[in-house]
């Protein structure tokens, strides 16, 4: 999809800054979180002056502030994994989700979403982008868990259990 750059990106009365950002596997974009807005930049433009909007990562009202990490790119630079946390204005973090967006047509899509238990992308996609690795911790048991998710039919394995925690996994 041919994104419009997005105008309202600037330094204005404040420092341009960026949340979170990944550079896709050909080194040719880089995707990054500003505020709840999700864009994608040309890498040779190392100033950001002209990135492209893809979408409003959902959850921001008056309640709930949205923070976006892990960006995480398929090998095909078409679609990008996002852990989605929400946090409450009274200083409360929500349990977020993991989104899946799809660069080529702009559209979201959740993967995974708790209440219980904090999902994240660990591992990415697999070498065909078929499938992919998030890991979600069990604070109770004091745990980790792997579980891998088929993106034709959504359905879900568990691949590992740890009793410790698990911050990252390569394939």
């Amino acid at each position: 999809m041919d994104y419009k750059p997005y105008e309202g990106f600037s330094v204005g009365n404040y420092p341009r800054r960026v949340d979170e950002y990944a550079v896709s596997p050909d080194k040719t974009q880089v995707a990054f979180t500003w505020n709840d807005l999700l864009f994608v930049a040309d890498a040779a433009d190392l100033e950001f002056s002209n990135p492209r909007l893809v979408l409003r990562l959902p959850g921001s009202d008056s309640n709930f502030n949205v923070i976006a990490t892990s960006l995480t790119w398929s090998s095909d630079n078409n679609s990008i994994l996002i852990k989605l946390t929400k946090i409450n204005y009274s200083g409360r973090n929500a349990i977020g989700d993991v989104i899946l967006v799809s660069l080529t047509d702009g559209k979201m899509e959740t993967l995974y979403s708790s209440t219980e238990y904090d999902y994240w992308p660990c591992g990415g996609f697999s070498p065909d982008d078929k499938r992919v690795a998030l890991c979600y911790r069990d604070d109770a048991e004091k745990k980790s868990t792997i579980i891998l998710i088929s993106l034709i039919d959504r359905s879900s394995i568990t691949l590992l259990e740890f009793d410790r925690y698990i911050w990252l996994m390569k394939w």
